[in-house]
């Protein structure tokens, strides 16, 4: 983590170019170089960068957290290796039946709450996974969930 954190900076710089790069790529609807996706290349570095972020906020604020803040942060912890397997597939559900019941946000503020349910949503659902999952198949389960 100390490693992390003298990059700290430039993780924060990454972060904030991409972000902007996302906004222009989707703006200007630009997406495809050759075969490969601009915006997930762009969306995976972004996701890199701001995670790395937060972990070291966790880890330089972590011993100072509230009990009701630190609890749910270790459970998604202990399951980050199902959650990893099992978020593309869920969140992409919640995405197509949003998608298809709002066929336009009436504002970016529709748009950021909309995403925010679909990220508790689909959260809550990947857990659920693996909770059935860890209690249906016990060490078996790590076969078919990581966890």
């Amino acid at each position: 983590m100390g490693v992390i954190a003298r990059y700290l900076p430039v993780l924060g710089v990454i972060a904030t170019v991409t972000t902007v790069s996302l906004w222009f790529l989707y703006t200007y609807g630009i997406d495809k170089w050759g075969p490969t996706s601009l915006r997930e290349s762009v969306h995976f570095v972004q996701k890199l960068s701001l995670a790395a972020v937060l972990l070291v906020w966790l880890w330089r604020s972590g011993a100072g957290l509230p009990v009701l803040i630190a609890r749910p942060l270790d459970t998604i912890a202990s399951t980050a290796f199902g959650l990893y397997l099992l978020h593309g597939f869920i969140y992409r559900r919640f995405l197509r039946i949003a998608s298809a019941v709002f066929t336009s946000p009436d504002s970016i503020w529709n748009l950021i709450g909309g995403a925010a349910i679909i990220f508790c949503l689909g959260l809550l659902s990947c857990l659920a996974i693996i909770f059935v999952s860890r209690r249906l198949l016990g060490n078996h389960s790590r076969l078919l969930v990581g966890t």
